[in-house]
């Protein structure tokens, strides 16, 4: 009986293994991708995006940034969970979640070097004071998503790329759990973002050079 328990509990566990590895490694390439393709901006290119990120401090300093609004955070912070969500329900999420990986690694990423190669070692506390405490939050829930959509998903597979959600799936405790624990740190990121966010990065402006 111990055996049996054992054998069932290691296979509960091990879809999960090769899937966090995936989605890993899709995060990771998107993120040297986007540190690679911010060291080659150049000429014009570099000079619009360096007046860009100063332009944005400057609004800070001067409080004429327009805050977000309820509707733009939202879609902000749910948008890459959804997708991935919604890829768990059908076969082709064996491609689209880590697809959805790799651009979120790479987007991460970019900004951070954007603010890097235009602030330097400013712009990397500056970069992590914008992204980092949502990020901190945000991505591992994805990673839990992500690993339990791809598994979802690698079920579904052979039965057509648009197909219903697997009730056994949808309705079984985990999914059920890990649902609402992510709901819930994602609704305490809107939070961060409409309510102390902007307050933090206006202060955080006025200690930036903008020349």
């Amino acid at each position: 009986m111990k055996q049996t328990y054992k054998k069932r509990l290691s296979q509960g566990k091990e879809p999960n293994k090769p899937a966090l590895i995936l989605l890993a490694l899709a995060f990771l390439f998107g993120g040297i991708f986007a540190v690679i393709l911010a060291a080659s901006v150049s000429g014009s290119a570099s000079e619009s995006l360096s007046a860009y990120i100063r332009d944005f401090l400057a609004a800070l300093r001067d409080h004429t940034i327009q805050k977000p609004s309820l509707i733009s955070t939202i879609w902000s912070i749910f948008r890459w969970p959804i997708l991935v969500v919604l890829f768990s329900y059908t076969s082709i999420g064996l491609v689209g979640i880590p697809a959805i990986f790799f651009l979120r690694g790479f987007l991460f990423s970019f900004c951070i070097s954007a603010f890097v190669q235009v602030l330097g070692r400013k712009g990397l506390l500056f970069a992590m004071l914008l992204l980092g405490v949502e990020s901190l939050l945000t991505i591992p829930i994805l990673f839990l998503l992500g690993t339990q959509g791809i598994s979802m998903a690698a079920q579904a597979k052979g039965r057509g790329p648009m197909l219903k959600p697997n009730r056994q799936s949808t309705n079984s405790p985990a999914v059920l759990i890990t649902y609402t624990i992510s709901l819930g740190v994602l609704l305490a990121c809107t939070l961060w973002e409409l309510i102390f966010l902007p307050w933090l990065l206006s202060g955080a402006a006025q200690a930036l050079p903008l020349s």
